[in-house]
């Protein structure tokens, strides 16, 4: 018996349609062994950091806050993480160098106390001290990245500052109490643009209190802590009397100015002895 085999031509749509089903086998075989059975995972994608700041406020030691020679004093800058790094221990900006004008005793670096994430704001300070010699001196600084880069504030990376005068050791006048007394005062005159100085020796835990009388109360007066430049008042503070418990043990310095013309004045001053 003889047998007769037909052989089947298949269409040519039909021949592309099993070759496009064998590359697709091939393809799933493969992968199988190339995915994980997890899955599939994102690579991480590297942040590029930007570093931008905005200076905001003088917390401390405002321009040409006036200091007593070779007082040492704490100046505070707030400024704005305008960024998208954050700054502080552990990230690429960690300190405040300087790079400009007068030293005033410290040219850093000084770290940063902590984390400032961006579009948040922080209090920064250094630790300066006065020249011996009278005049007005600008300490300029930035912040520094650990690659050894700076940046300041502003498009223009801007050094952020302390400027002051010295001269409270030669003009202004220290108050000293008489044997036993807590009160001072003192009556004067005083002509614009002139500013009266008084320098004050005060203990940690004293009560201040300051009062200042003048014809139509043009005049007044503002508290500046020499060692620490906190402005406990300022002289845009319209009141004439004011009165505060002492954080600290340093001179205070006491400011009597008038906006225009010329005025007499009576500044008294009482601090209560320690309990």
């Amino acid at each position: 018996m003889k047998f007769r085999f037909r052989t089947c031509r298949r269409s040519g749509q039909s021949e592309r349609q099993f070759t496009r089903t064998l590359v697709v086998l091939a393809l799933v075989t493969a992968l199988t062994f190339i995915i994980p059975a997890s899955g599939l995972s994102a690579a991480p994608v590297e942040v590029t950091c930007t570093y931008k700041a905005t200076y905001l406020a003088d917390v401390t030691i405002p321009d040409n806050t006036v200091i007593p020679p070779g007082t040492m004093f704490v100046k505070t800058w707030r400024l704005r993480n305008d960024g998208n790094c954050a700054w502080g221990p552990g990230t690429t900006v960690t300190s405040m160098v300087f790079v400009g004008g007068n030293a005033l005793g410290n040219t850093g670096p000084v770290p940063l106390p902590a984390q400032v994430p961006p579009g948040q704001a922080a209090n920064l300070s250094v630790t300066l001290t006065a020249p011996m010699t009278t005049g007005t001196y600008r300490s300029d600084w930035k912040l520094y990245r650990t690659n050894g880069a700076t940046f300041g504030v502003g498009a223009s990376s801007a050094p952020f500052y302390a400027q002051i005068k010295v001269s409270a050791g030669a003009t202004a006048e220290r108050i000293t109490f008489a044997s036993g007394a807590t009160v001072w005062s003192k009556q004067s005159s005083l002509t614009f643009p002139t500013r009266k100085e008084f320098l004050l020796r005060a203990l940690a835990g004293q009560a201040m209190s300051v009062a200042i009388v003048s014809p139509k109360n043009v005049a007044n007066f503002a508290i500046t802590g020499v060692t620490d430049g906190q402005p406990y008042k300022r002289l845009e503070n319209e009141d004439r009397f004011f009165s505060f418990m002492l954080t600290t043990t340093q001179d205070y310095l006491i400011t009597v100015a008038v906006p225009s013309g010329a005025a007499q004045y009576v500044l008294s001053i009482a601090v209560a002895p320690l309990p």
